[in-house]
Order: structure tokens, then C-alpha cells, then sequence
């Protein structure tokens, strides 16, 4: 009886040993950090020829756990060598990457792979603070988490028009007193009623993609000299005529830049670039709204006439107006 005591207890404790033994299964932790949401800053670096940039950048994440995917978006980064072509070329709609999540840590890579781009941040609550490792020169990233719009609060409905009192019954007139004309219920006038304050307004950071937009007669296009992208003074009454029209028709903006084949494409795409801006830099000042205008640069890559001469070659360089419904 006692030799089968000692065996209970001999294998009691041998299972709790084992017990005791086998490791815990570690448990995944949460990431430190969650970028979902709506991001907008500057960029920060050279262009060609060294010429400093400073520009917009957006970007909008969906992070799951330590990863997720999103799209980043760069202004102006057409003429910036030290940027992958494939980026460089994403234009209004911009470059969809994937994102890894480590800490405090966020590594961006475009979808085809980390040499099309890759940008390291570092992320300290709203704010994230990056670069391009393999760019050279560099090129230096802030952006800043954007706040949700306030919920829109409805308007108070108008209080209705108070009842015209009825007229007096008739009495015998005194000379101490005169008849009371009876009173009159007040309306506004026709129109009079102002819109509420809280109606939603369009979304400036929304950038609809080039191929969204068509050519429509009304807008006329405008040429410019050779490596020049300031507007001649012939082409001034055309793109008042353009203002003039847009103003009247809600519609949104596409302002093409070209150039002829003359010139390395990089530099070609520069050009571009300032000619689309320095159209909707007049519109503008001619009274169209900002909001409504967005611009690309083609460079040498759509000609209109494909012949070698300068009488070809005057009409790419040119900036061409596209629209699309609002």
C-alpha cells in the first residue's frame, strides 16, 4: 500500500513538472500606432538642375493590424530625378502602396515593389516625419493627420408668419381718437430667405483621375515661345474668354501642360508643368475658383502634330483646358 502511495505521488509531480516547463505561447501585441485616415503636408527637395521644390503631398491609409494599403500623392514631382519614374508618373491619381507597421514606425512601398518607391516615417500622433531612403538628393516628407469635418447641425426650421389680427369693429369716431388700420401679417420678400450656413461644401483634397475630363469647344487652347512658359499677349483675350465661360458653368478643371520633343523629358515635364500652372494662375486671377482647377504636365509625350520642324513644333507647345461635371 505504501509502494502505490509513492507511485501517485511520483507521477503527480512529474505532470506538474511538465507543466512547469512548456513555454507560454507568446500573444501578438496590438501596433503602437494606427495611420488610418487622411494625411496632407509638404514635400521637401531638388528638382533639375538643383532648382529647390516645395510642394503638397496627401495621402490616404487604411491600416489592419501591422499592415495595410493606401495611395500617396505628390505634387510637382515630375522633374525630380531622385524619384522613380513609375512615381514620378502617377500624376492626379497618385501611387497605391502597402504599409508595415513596426512601433512608432511606418515603411510606405508602392505596390509593384519597394524600387518603384519606399518612404520611411517616423510617427508621433497626428504628425509623421519621413523620407526617401534611396533618394539622391534627398527628398523629406511632413504630413499631418486631417480632423474629421464637424457633423452638419440642421438648420432651425423658420418660424411661421404670425396671424393678421382682425380689424377693429366700428365705432363712433371721437375727437379724441382716430380709427386703427388694421395690422398686417409681414412675409419676407420673394428670395429673401438666405441658405443655411452649414451646407456642405466640395472637398478640396478630392482629385479626380486626367481620363475623367474631355475637351469641350468653348475652351480654346493657348501656345507658347520656345522654352518659355509665360503667357504671350495674344493668347490673353483667349483665356479671358475661358474664365468668362467657366464662370458661368459649374465644372472642374483639367489644365494640360506640353511641350515639344526638343530637351530631355525630365526637363520637358518641368516645363509642362509651369505652363499648366501659369494658366491657372490667370484664371484665377480672372475670378475662377482655385478649388475647381487641378493640372498635369505631359511634357513631350502627347504632341499634337508628330512632323520635325518648328511649324510642328509650335503647336505642342501649348495648354489645353479640359472639364468635367462638378
Amino acid at each position: 500500500m505504501r509502494r502505490l502511495a509513492l507511485l501517485v505521488a511520483g507521477l503527480a509531480f512529474a505532470v506538474s513538472g511538465c507543466a512547469t516547463l512548456m513555454p507560454e505561447r507568446p500573444r501578438a501585441s496590438p501596433a503602437a500606432i494606427d495611420v488610418t485616415g487622411r494625411w496632407s503636408g509638404t514635400w521637401y527637395g531638388h528638382g533639375i538642375l538643383g532648382i529647390p521644390r516645395e510642394q503638397d503631398v496627401s495621402a490616404e491609409f487604411e491600416q489592419r493590424g501591422a499592415g495595410g494599403r493606401g495611395v500617396l500623392l505628390l505634387d510637382g514631382i515630375q522633374a525630380v530625378d531622385s524619384i522613380p519614374e513609375v512615381a514620378r508618373l502617377s500624376g492626379l491619381v497618385g501611387s497605391r502602396v502597402l504599409l508595415e507597421v513596426s512601433g512608432s514606425t511606418l515603411l510606405v512601398t508602392h505596390e509593384l515593389g519597394p524600387r518603384h518607391l519606399k518612404a520611411l516615417f517616423k510617427v508621433s500622433g497626428d504628425r509623421m516625419v519621413g523620407h526617401f531612403p534611396d533618394a539622391e538628393p534627398p527628398v523629406r516628407l511632413v504630413l499631418d493627420r486631417e480632423k474629421p469635418a464637424p457633423p452638419k447641425v440642421a438648420a432651425a426650421p423658420p418660424a411661421p408668419p404670425r396671424a393678421a389680427m382682425p380689424p377693429a369693429p366700428p365705432s363712433a369716431p371721437t375727437a379724441e381718437s382716430t380709427p386703427t388700420p388694421p395690422a398686417v401679417a409681414l412675409t419676407p420678400p420673394p428670395g429673401s430667405e438666405q441658405a443655411p450656413s452649414s451646407e456642405a461644401k466640395p472637398d478640396a483634397s478630392t482629385r479626380p483621375a486626367p481620363q475623367d475630363f474631355a475637351e469641350v469647344p468653348e475652351l480654346k487652347s493657348v501656345h507658347f515661345d520656345f522654352d518659355k512658359a509665360a503667357i504671350r499677349p495674344e493668347d490673353v483675350p483667349v483665356l479671358d474668354q475661358n474664365a468668362e465661360w467657366l464662370k458661368g458653368n459649374e465644372v472642374l478643371v483639367l489644365i494640360e501642360g506640353h511641350a515639344d520633343e526638343r530637351g530631355t523629358n525630365e526637363y520637358n515635364l518641368a516645363l509642362g508643368e509651369r505652363r499648366a500652372k501659369v494658366v491657372r494662375d490667370h484664371l484665377v486671377q480672372k475670378g475662377v475658383a482655385a478649388d475647381r482647377i487641378n493640372t498635369v504636365s505631359y511634357g513631350e509625350e502627347r504632341p499634337a502634330c508628330a512632323d520635325k520642324g518648328e511649324a510642328c513644333w509650335k503647336q505642342n507647345r501649348r495648354s489645353n483646358s479640359l472639364v468635367r461635371p462638378r
